[in-house]
């Protein structure tokens, strides 16, 4: 019977989440780095706005780690207008591209990951707001407002996740 040395079992307790699947989403150099510090995780680069992309792009992070599932995952994909406008003078393409990758992405991600944490019997969900949604800096009113909804969301989320455990 093979057993663990002392500093084997220092080093797993050391790394609570070692074995574990985490998908972490974004593009972003803070997004990789969190990536890189989770054992077995896998950061995604892909469009977070497709129903059909989020989907696949779980099934393919569970395939990269051997098939398992998912146990966490770390919603960190955002996007931001790059010339910073007013509310006045976004374009409704902006703020539609803003809403679909912050809001409906983070969504679609969060949907997906309860749904299955919940069939492999719980996890993590991660998702990463800024504090532009609270200080309301001018020239960020659409990244401000998709942030703030994301908030909300997972706000929601929670309370519905401790209502599920309460019932029989």
């Amino acid at each position: 019977m093979a057993t663990t040395s002392p500093p084997a079992q220092a080093q797993a307790a050391a790394l609570p989440l070692s074995g574990r699947v985490a998908i972490v989403t974004g593009a972003s150099g803070p997004a990789e780095a969190l990536a890189a510090e989770l054992p077995s995780a896998v950061a995604v680069k892909a469009d977070v706005s497709d129903e059909a992309g989020v989907r696949s792009l779980f099934d393919a992070a569970e395939s990269a780690c051997g098939g398992g599932a998912a146990h966490i995952l770390v919603a960190c994909a955002g996007h931001a207008v790059s010339t910073i406008p007013t509310l006045a003078a976004t374009s409704a393409a902006d703020f539609d591209a803003t809403f679909a990758v912050n809001t409906r992405g983070a969504f679609l991600c969060l949907r997906e990951a309860a749904n299955r944490l919940r069939r492999c019997g719980g996890g993590r969900i991660v998702a990463v707001s800024s504090t532009l949604a609270v200080t309301l800096r001018p020239g960020y009113g659409a990244y401000a407002g998709s942030k703030a909804a994301v908030e909300a969301m997972v706000r929601v989320m929670a309370k519905e996740a401790g209502a599920s455990r309460t019932r029989g």
